[in-house]
This record gives structure tokens, sequence and C-alpha cells, in this order.
């Protein structure tokens, strides 16, 4: 494991099991669309303040995420994201499931504990989450064919460090049924891409700043068995792992501020 690795996945150990510890469930809100999930008070004002960078409402509608969908959620860390997906499911009679870390060590046994004390400590809220794993020597993810959408999250780059990218297009699309999509962030940088090895050409927004400032491109990617009637020319994504993505949709977010704000 990195030194990065290491420290975000004990960081997020410690936030989730900060979460935890909270007392009761008090959160009874359901929450019907996205946008309210997002507004939920349960969520912890840094991780709200973050919005803004992070754009979740429009990231989670370009992606088609919908009522009453089954999702997995590739490596949820400490749960931003879970904060806002597992209320929304759980209150549309949808299902999701977590791939954590697969437990290899100590830090990654912590940090999976503290995410499952989390979701334990206010079930009413959360619902029923799947805890499953993803890593080197995973299995399934979700049930083959189970699920509507599949989310990597600001991942990317630590899977192809580890060489597990391909494993987690593959497990993903096991997971999927039909023509489903894989959901990605990635985060870019002028030039080669800042973690996932794409050039920001290729994308919209502002080229002027792309120097000192990195972006958000949301990537949905299709199976690999889906016909482009459209000829689009194949994204850099899927060129890098073959036969997984047949094509990707793009969707330029916006600018970060500058610095490392986005990635701490």
């Amino acid at each position: 494991m990195t030194p990065l690795s290491r420290r975000h996945l004990m960081a997020g150990a410690a936030a989730a099991t900060t979460l935890a510890g909270c007392g009761p469930d008090l959160f009874t809100h359901k929450p019907k669309t996205i946008e309210e999930a997002v507004a939920g008070d349960w969520r912890l004002e840094a991780d709200k303040a973050r919005d803004k960078y992070r754009h979740p409402v429009e990231t989670l509608n370009f992606w088609g995420l919908k009522r009453a969908m089954t999702v997995v959620e590739f490596w949820p860390g400490a749960g931003w994201y879970t904060d806002i997906l597992a209320p929304f499911l759980a209150a549309t009679g949808g299902k999701l499931y977590a791939a954590n870390v697969e437990p290899l060590d100590d830090v990654r046994r912590k940090a999976v504990e503290a995410y499952r004390k989390k979701l334990a400590s206010r079930r009413r809220l959360y619902g029923a989450v799947s805890v499953t794993a993803f890593g080197p020597t995973s299995g399934p993810v979700a049930p083959p064919g189970s699920a509507d959408l599949a989310l990597f999250l600001r991942n990317i780059h630590n899977w192809m460090a580890a060489g597990i990218a391909d494993k987690a297009f593959a497990d993903a699309f096991a997971a999927l049924s039909g023509d489903k999509a894989v959901g990605c962030i990635v985060l870019t940088g002028a030039g080669p891409a800042f973690c996932a090895g794409m050039d920001t050409a290729q994308f919209g927004g502002d080229l002027d700043h792309r120097r000192l400032q990195r972006d958000i491109t949301l990537v949905r990617c299709h199976r690999h068995d889906v016909h482009d009637e459209r000829g689009e020319k194949p994204c850099p994504l899927h060129q890098r792992h073959l036969g997984h993505a047949r094509r990707c949709d793009h969707h330029h977010v916006g600018r970060l501020a500058r610095g490392r704000e986005e990635l701490a």
C-alpha cells in the first residue's frame, strides 16, 4: 500500500468511527430525490462544504441514478457518497452494495470495520446496505446481473497503480444487468491527466486555466458488447482498459479550486 492510500484509509476510518459514535439513530427523514439526499441534515457540515467541488447532484443525475435502483459503490471510504446514496435508495425501494477495500491488512480491516459500524449506527437512515469487497483477490461485488449502476468514485488512479483497474471494470460489468453503465469520476489536469493518464484536450472546460487548476470529468462507460451506432471515437479511459467498455460518454463538471483541496 502506498503512503498516500494508507493515510487516506486511516483518515476515513477515523471519520467513520466518529460518525458511528453519534448516539441513537435520530434521522428519520426519507429523501425521495437526489436533491433532498444531498441536503440531508445527517450529512456532516465538512462533507457539505465539499459539494461545491464534487457537484454530487449534477454527478448523480449525469450517471442516471433513479429511484429504486440497485447500485454498487466501489471503495466507499468513510462514506461521503454513501451518506447520499444509501438514504436515497433506502427511501425509494432501492439497494446499495458497498464494495469496500479487501481487508488484507490491519489498516484495511479497521477501515471496513469503521464503515460497518457507521452503517449499523443509523439503520433506519441507511437501510440494508450489503458490504462486499473489491481488491486483487476478491470475489463478486454483487450478485451477477443484479445492479443498475456501478460507481467508481475517484479511485481509478489507485487501481491503475495497483494493477487492478481491469479487474474493477470486469467485476462491475459482471454485477450489472443488460446495457447498464459504470459511472467514473476522473480528476484531470493539463496534458497527461492528473490521475488517469488522459489528456484534458479531449474534454470541455476552461483550457486556459488547466495548467494551474484541476478539473473533474465524469465518464459513463457502457458494456463492451453494446453496438455504438454513433460511431464515436473510443475514449482514452477504456482504450487503456481494452475489452471492458465499448463506449464512454463524457461530461465536464467544472474546474476545481487551486491547489489540492479536492484531493484531501
